[in-house]
């Protein structure tokens, strides 16, 4: 093997303490802080609750005023523009083709119940004083006595 270089590890392999990526830095740390900073750390539960601060603060410019302009004008082509106009007329036209022949339909409809007097005269009929309970096989239904 060339030097230098080490061989692939294999799953489930340890790593030797001399490559164990955390205890090094914080080593490290820990000697930075006494030999330099001359600070000690205090504990965890000592340290004050992070408060939320903001960064920075919205402000509007000043001199924006776009009222008269049109920014986004030249964001959607003009030929697909004029493309969704026409599909959006087609599809409109077509709803209300379609309600239009659903209202004609009902109102028919409605026109041919009043003919047959059929809403009150189901209404009016009375109600049968039991459901049917089914006879033998072939036999039509009788009613409950």
């Amino acid at each position: 093997m060339s030097q230098g270089v080490r061989p692939p590890r294999l799953d489930g392999q340890q790593r030797p303490a001399s490559e164990s990526p955390a205890p090094r830095p914080r080593a490290q740390a820990e000697r930075e802080n006494s030999t330099v900073y001359l600070q000690r750390v205090p504990p965890f539960a000592d340290l004050p609750a992070i408060t939320p601060a903001p960064l920075v603060r919205a402000a509007p410019p000043a001199d924006l005023d776009a009222a008269g302009e049109g920014l986004f004008a030249d964001v959607i082509p003009d030929g697909s523009a004029r493309a969704l106009s026409r599909y959006t007329d087609t599809v409109d036209g077509l709803i209300r083709q379609l309600n239009d022949g659903l209202a004609a339909a009902s109102d028919d409809a409605r026109l041919r119940l009043r003919e047959w007097d059929l809403p009150e005269s189901l209404q009016a009929r009375p109600a049968p004083a039991a459901p049917p309970r089914p006879g033998p096989a072939g036999a039509p239904a009788r009613l409950m006595v």
